[in-house]
């Protein structure tokens, strides 16, 4: 009976060893490339994650938080690389004058979900993403942006009123993120 107890008790220590060394054995990843890197325990504990128990938002903030006062950090998710970048003229740089280079971002499967939501530009991937920017680049001109300003404000202060009515009616509503 012992023997038994002690030879389940061994092959659990080496499946959670296998598995340990499993995710963690690409961590050098980040600091062969000279990158600070971040464990992601120093944001949140696996099970955490797993059991979503932390919101992906405080997530973010630790991360924002653990990066200190580097423009940007490396970090491993499960064992896919992650770069979490906090200086803001490397973002615009990313976002604006890089952003044809990042084709395949993280993404989350959203499949299952409304068609408009799984087909937006920031859930698309691969060629398919290249196709749909291609075609919606020429829309967002920022000639025509700032034509589009006024609407846009317009809109705004619609949604203001809107709200304000509501609360002085006393209705609630719950927005969560």
């Amino acid at each position: 009976m012992i023997f038994a107890l002690l030879i389940i008790l061994l092959i659990l220590l080496a499946t959670f060893t296998g598995i340990k060394y499993y995710y963690s054995s690409n961590d050098h990843y980040w600091v062969d490339r000279g990158v600070r890197f971040m464990k992601p325990s120093d944001f949140a504990s696996l099970w955490s994650r797993l059991t979503m128990q932390v919101l992906l938002s405080d997530i973010e903030t630790r991360a924002y938080e653990a990066c200190g006062d580097n423009q940007y950090a490396g970090y491993m998710q499960l064992r896919k690389p992650q770069l979490f970048v906090k200086d803001l003229d490397i973002i615009k740089q990313i976002l604006v004058k890089d952003f044809a280079h990042f084709v395949d971002r993280q993404n989350l499967d959203l499949s299952g979900t409304d068609p408009l939501i799984h087909n937006m530009l920031t859930n698309l991937g691969g060629q398919e993403w290249k196709d749909v920017r291609s075609a919606v680049s020429p829309t967002f001109t920022t000639g025509k942006i700032k034509r589009m300003f006024q609407s846009f404000d317009e809109c705004a202060i619609n949604l203001i009123d809107y709200l304000s009515k509501e609360r002085d009616q006393g209705r609630e509503w719950h927005v969560s993120g």
